[in-house]
């Protein structure tokens, strides 16, 4: 596989990059972000996020150690959908989401908001190692 890349900039180019995931049996996502909604608005919690757990798409996701997320999680279809927590402390609006041989990056700059799609079966490989790590270490 040739590796590829795509960049997507603003709100909208984000949401053209989340829409991509939508094909994924399984994702492994950090999500450690609390200024996703000023750029994306109600998009990520009222249209996309619902249609993943609408889905057969197994997640597993990182995820800031907080009351709402908690709640979030205990709310889940078990086995299929799983959260780890990591503290506070760890906050960045920058999160990730490896899915088959693809890496997607999503930057919450306020000024400059993008994402990157990477498509390369070793640096997916990477980010994935990256992220098991993570959830070793996380809370369950």
């Amino acid at each position: 596989m040739t590796a590829n890349v795509q960049k997507f900039f603003g709100a909208e180019g984000i949401k053209r990059a989340y829409e991509m995931t939508l094909v994924a049996r399984e994702m492994s996502i950090k999500c450690l972000s609390r200024n996703y909604k000023m750029i994306v608005g109600d998009y990520f919690d009222s249209d996309y996020w619902p249609r993943v757990l609408k889905s057969s798409t197994k997640t597993r996701e990182i995820l800031l150690n907080t009351e709402e997320n908690r709640k979030y999680a205990s709310d889940l279809e078990k086995g299929k959908n799983v959260v780890a927590f990591v503290e506070e402390n760890m906050l960045s609006e920058s999160d990730f989401i490896v899915f088959d041989d693809i890496v997607l990056l999503i930057s919450y700059n306020e000024s400059s908001p993008f994402a990157v799609c990477i498509k390369d079966s070793e640096t997916a490989k990477s980010m994935h190692n990256q992220f098991e790590l993570m959830w070793k270490s996380a809370d369950k």
